[in-house]
């Protein structure tokens, strides 16, 4: 499936609860926006407010991305806007 339909998809299942679910998105729907290329880069950075295992298991789970690994941009938590790296296969 296309990476923009899924994301898609996605925020439109989202409640209005689901705001850092709501910002993986929108990251992700910038991070895509201009590029001629259908997949994701294998290595990129989202911002939000959740621990690594929720952002894993929601990049999986909800948007079914093969995800390498995950972990924190330390400096970004010290200025308050948790930043995480993510690595696809």
């Amino acid at each position: 499936m296309d990476i923009r339909q899924k994301l898609n998809e996605v925020q439109n299942v989202l409640s209005d609860k689901q705001e850092e679910e709501r910002k993986i998105v929108n990251n992700l729907k910038l991070l895509m926006f201009g590029r001629e290329s259908e997949e994701l880069p294998a290595e990129f950075e989202i911002e939000c407010f959740m621990d690594n295992e929720a952002v894993e298991t929601f990049l999986r789970e909800k948007l079914e991305l093969n995800v390498k690994e995950i972990s924190l941009v330390p400096m970004s938590f010290m200025f308050g806007n948790p930043r995480f790296r993510i690595k696809l296969n």
